[in-house]
C-alpha cells in the first residue's frame, strides 16, 4: 500500500489525521529499519510521510531525530532528489519550533540546490513557514550575513515569494513554468520503453542498472535518456524526474 507524500499531504491539508495515521500502522513503519535506507524511493514514499505525521501529531522530536538521520543517509549517497525534501521539511520544522536562524541556514542551502523553477512545488508546499523564512532572507538580502560566503539567487528568491502570493490569491502561477522546448504533446509521445526508463531514472538506478533491468545495452540506454531529457526540456536527471513528477508521470 504505497500511497506516499503526495497521499499524505492530501490528508493532513483536508484535516483527515486519522486517515494518515492508519496509514502509518498499516504500513508498520519503523523508522530504525535500514531497510528503508536502501532504496531512494522508500525513503519518499514511507519516510518522508512518516515525518510528516510525525509533524501534524506534535512528535517534533521524533521528526526532527529522523530527519537527520535521513539527511546524513541521503547526502552520503548523493540523492539529491530526497535531499530537496528533506531540506524543505527541516525548514518547516526549525521555523515552527523557533529556529529561525537554524530555518533560514536550511532555506539558503535548499535555495543553493534546488533551482525553484523545477522544483516549485517543494517550496509550495511547506505553506506559510516557508513563506516567512524567504522573506527573512529577501529583508536580511543587505544586512550583514553569517552566511557571507553564501551566494543567494535573488532573483529566484523574489520569483519564489511572488508564487506564494498568487498561490494564497488563488492565481495562476507563472514562475517555474518549463522551457518552451517542453510541451504537453511532447509527454504524450514518450514511449513505453521511455516510461520504463523514466521510472528507472526515479528509483536512482544507473545506465548500467537500467541496461542490466532492462536486458538491453547500454548504448540503447543512454538513446533513452537523451530522448526523454529532450522530451522533458531537462539539461540533467534530476531535472527529468522533477519535471516528470510535476507532470504526473511519476
Amino acid at each position: 500500500m504505497c500511497l506516499g507524500f503526495a497521499q499524505t499531504r492530501l490528508w493532513l491539508s483536508e484535516g483527515k489525521l486519522d486517515a494518515a495515521k492508519r496509514w502509518v500502522a498499516y504500513c508498520d513503519l519503523d523508522p530504525q529499519s535500514r531497510a528503508f535506507y536502501t532504496d531512494p524511493a522508500s525513503i519518499e514514499h514511507f519516510m518522508l510521510p512518516l515525518i510528516q505525521v510525525y509533524l501534524a501529531t506534535e512528535k517534533d522530536n521524533d521528526a526532527h531525530e529522523l530527519l537527520t538521520s535521513l539527511l546524513l543517509h541521503v547526502e552520503r549517497n548523493q540523492d539529491t532528489w530526497n535531499l530537496i525534501h528533506i531540506l524543505a521539511l527541516q525548514v518547516l520544522v526549525w521555523q515552527t519550533s523557533g529556529e529561525f536562524a537554524r530555518a533560514q541556514e536550511c532555506a539558503l542551502h535548499l535555495l543553493q540546490l534546488a533551482e525553484p523553477a523545477d522544483y516549485l512545488r517543494v517550496y509550495l508546499d511547506i505553506g506559510d513557514p516557508m513563506q516567512q523564512v524567504l522573506q527573512k532572507i529577501l529583508c536580511e538580502i543587505d544586512a550583514p550575513l553569517k552566511q557571507q560566503h553564501i551566494q543567494i539567487p535573488l532573483d529566484a528568491l523574489k520569483a519564489l515569494l511572488l508564487a506564494f502570493e498568487q498561490q494564497m490569491n488563488g492565481q495562476h502561477i507563472l514562475v517555474g513554468h518549463p522551457p518552451s522546448s517542453f510541451s504537453r504533446s511532447s509527454l504524450a509521445t514518450l514511449t513505453a520503453r521511455e516510461q520504463e526508463v523514466l521510472h528507472l531514472l526515479a528509483q536512482g538506478a544507473t545506465n548500467q542498472d537500467i541496461a542490466n533491468e532492462l536486458v538491453i545495452a547500454l548504448a540503447t540506454v543512454k538513446k533513452h535518456v537523451t530522448n526523454l531529457l529532450n522530451k522533458l526540456g531537462a539539461e540533467n536527471r534530476i531535472q527529468a524526474i522533477a519535471r516528470a513528477r510535476d507532470s504526473r508521470l511519476l
